[in-house]
């Protein structure tokens, strides 16, 4: 038995990053020599895989990693394609589940896991692109359990690993948060998990056939893992197939086995090792390759069947001949025969005169791969209408392969999707909200590099970060307009740490011009938010340029006060300066709150009495709720008035009267101007048709026991 060979799979959905976290893993294992140039994507050698950029053809690949040899089969993620998955799934003691941190598990996913799942193989699961802005890990990581659950994982197969992971960056951890330095704890992991298969060197050669590739020197060139005994150069074998018929014998001419993604050539290939050999011109795909005295074949992973074909012919247009090199029917078959051979997810059959070719495959993305490599080898074809393969069940009823779909996209488009899909005698099996703010923010931070957000805790609150309160500003109201719905926390300053612990934060430059007699007003403004007057210009005609150095915390929502100052004659311009040190704890609001009791409607003779205690945000018939903040009073701490309270009726009056009376007009404010105003405890409501003041809890009792808890802690 070997100890020092692990066999592992790498199975996902498309666009998943199997193939990057393959380039990386083997780039840090040692694999290359340190100025070998490197491409990317290195498994995907063929030319429509490089186009594409997905994975097509399975493919082997291996890395040494202490003193033990990792065989990765790296496998396509397109349900299309799954014949190559189920094959190569024969040759692996574990399987490597990528799934992408942001999209979670998709339909391919689970498809290709089920089948890995039925071979007994033992699972590690790595949540991948750990870096995206919007992954959403932990959800992710319960929704592949539930997927295990569903699929009838053994309790073996549901006690998974999991690691966290960037394949692009080329780090992964056993913690969410952790190092983030480098695959290691990916590789060590594979060591600890899969545990090589027991496999006997003393027993007769035997090996079943998974891939096949052509070779221009070589000839046949047979792939798979040795199952027992051993192989040597020059060792009579014979291939035999599901039948345990002879269908080849000869000598093995050559064996190699993979260095990274190369083929090397070696002497003798253990049990356990997955192999490449030659010297056979029949064997095929499926068959038993073994020593002459082994008659029992090796059972294969039954492959499912086409669900789609095509038919093909000559070309016989008028263009015929002008633009392809190979246009009989005698290369058309040749060249279909090989295809069957090395790809066991297509088959074809000739029609009646030999003339025409019925080509069946898993689904249209086949078929396409297949037509456009055949077009660019130089074939000229005329291909039919596809259609879908029936099958009867036993009671002789027609059955038709049906698609699992999983679309995403905007709430605006959803109607028109389920009807074109209800035309297509779809069924809609579920329906999710993923967030609409979540894909709003998304949408803006890859059109606004200015723009960063991330999630917090329970995906239901999202940190966005901008260059300042405008860029803020814009996005919000953008975003309003947009038919959003939105709570909004005041806004915080990012701060930096220099070198040496220093706490930095940023600075503005401010440029104000004015009339001279509002600069001593405009002066002592600026003092009270750490503003320091750099240069002081007379420009002529009684106007004075001021230029000061603020941090960015005590400027939010200063220009509207600023205006205010200057009676709106003056004129203010910022840019960010520099990162400065700490200025030390700012003067926040001094104007408790004037707090709403309950749910309805303001009253014009409940604001009119009230507006001697303070400035009031609502008018009449505007609608309040409790915990809004419907006023500033002009002391500090907060009060909760009544703003509904009309008067009481008597013979004398009536309540129509309350129509006289006069409303100081309500301010009308900015998103700015108002987010400038919130204390710690409040946030800013923002719908499509208002804005908003209101306390971030709104119950009042647990307001105060949250007060209390802050207190004490």
């Amino acid at each position: 038995m070997s100890n020092d060979i692990r066999n592992i799979t790498i199975i996902a959905h498309v666009d998943h990053g199997k193939t990057t976290l393959i380039d990386n893993l083997m780039k840090q294992s040692g694999s290359f020599r340190e100025n070998e140039v490197v491409d990317e994507r290195l498994m995907d050698s063929g030319e429509l895989e490089k186009e594409r950029g997905i994975t097509i053809l399975a493919k082997p690949a291996s890395i040494n990693w202490k003193d033990t040899r990792i065989n990765i089969i790296d496998t396509p993620g397109h349900r299309d394609f799954a014949a190559e998955v189920e094959r190569v799934l024969s040759m692996a003691d574990g399987a490597l589940l990528l799934i992408d941190s942001a999209e979670g598990v998709m339909p391919q996913t689970k498809f290709v896991l089920s089948k890995a799942l039925k071979q007994g193989l033992k699972p590690i699961v790595v949540i991948n692109k750990l870096d995206k802005a919007d992954q959403r890990a932990n959800e992710v990581l319960d929704e592949t359990f539930d997927l295990f659950v569903s699929l009838d994982a053994n309790e073996e197969q549901l006690d998974f690993p999991v690691l966290y992971a960037s394949g692009r960056s080329g780090w992964a951890d056993t913690e969410e948060n952790g190092p983030r330095e480098n695959l290691n704890p990916l590789l060590d992991l594979i060591l600890n998990h899969v545990k090589p298969a027991n496999f006997e060197k003393e027993k007769p050669f035997t090996m079943l056939s998974t891939l096949l590739y052509a070779d221009s020197f070589l000839g046949r060139s047979l792939v798979g893992r040795i199952t027992q005994g051993t192989a040597k150069a020059n060792q009579s074998i014979k291939a035999i197939n599901l039948k345990g018929e002879k269908v080849d014998e000869g000598k093995l001419t050559k064996i190699f086995r993979y260095e990274g993604t190369k083929k090397v050539p070696i002497e003798i290939g253990e049990a356990g090792d997955i192999v490449v050999i030659a010297g056979l011109e029949k064997a095929n795909v499926a068959d038993t390759i073994c020593d002459l005295d082994v008659n029992e074949p090796i059972s294969a992973t039954p492959i499912d069947p086409p669900t789609m074909s095509i038919t093909i012919t000559v070309n016989t247009s008028p263009l015929a001949g002008t633009e392809g090199k190979k246009l009989t029917s005698t290369q058309i078959r040749d060249r279909l025969i090989q295809e069957a051979q090395n790809n066991v997810g297509i088959t074809f059959n000739e029609n009646e005169g030999n003339d025409s070719f019925v080509v069946s495959g898993r689904g249209e993305l086949m078929l396409e791969i297949l037509l456009t490599q055949m077009r660019r080898e130089g074939f000229e074809l005329t291909v039919s209408p596809p259609k879908v393969l029936y099958q009867k069940d036993g009671d002789g009823n027609k059955l038709e392969p049906i698609e699992e779909i999983t679309m995403d996209l905007d709430e605006e488009y959803s109607s028109r999707i389920i009807d074109s899909m209800n035309r297509r005698k779809g069924k809609l099996i579920e329906l999710k909200d993923t967030g609409k703010n979540k894909k709003r923010l998304m949408q803006e931070a890859q059109n606004n590099v200015g723009i960063t957000f991330s999630e917090n805790e329970g995906n239901d609150s999202y940190v966005v970060s901008g260059r300042g309160e405008l860029m803020l500003e814009i996005l919000l109201t953008q975003m309003r307009r947009e038919g959003f719905e939105l709570t909004v926390s005041p806004p915080k300053v990012l701060y930096k740490t220099d070198d040496k612990g220093v706490k930095l934060e940023p600075i503005e430059e401010i440029t104000m011009d004015l009339d001279e007699e509002y600069s001593s007003k405009v002066i002592d403004s600026m003092n009270r938010r750490k503003g320091k007057l750099i240069d002081l210009k007379d420009t002529g005609k009684n106007k004075k340029r001021l230029i000061f150095h603020a941090p960015t915390r005590g400027l939010m929502g200063y220009t509207s006060r600023f205006l205010t100052l200057t009676k709106g004659n003056g004129v203010i311009n910022r840019i960010f300066h520099n990162y400065g040190p700490f200025e030390g704890d700012m003067e926040g609001r001094r104007n408790g709150a004037l707090i709403a009791m309950e749910l309805g409607k303001a009253v014009a003779f409940a604001i009119f009495n009230l507006q001697a205690r303070g400035e009031m945000f609502v008018t009449h018939n505007d609608p309040v709720y409790p915990g809004m903040i419907v006023g500033l009073s002009p002391k500090p701490g907060d009060m909760i008035i009544n703003v509904m309270k009309g008067k009481k009726l008597t013979n004398m009056r009536t309540q129509g009267t309350d129509e006289n009376v006069v409303l100081t007009p309500v301010r009308k404010m900015s998103i700015a101007e108002q987010l400038s105003m919130l204390n710690t405890d409040e946030a800013l409501e923002i719908t499509p048709d208002s804005c908003r003041l209101r306390k971030s809890i709104l119950d009042p009792h647990e307001r105060k026991r949250s007060e209390k808890s802050g207190a004490a802690a």
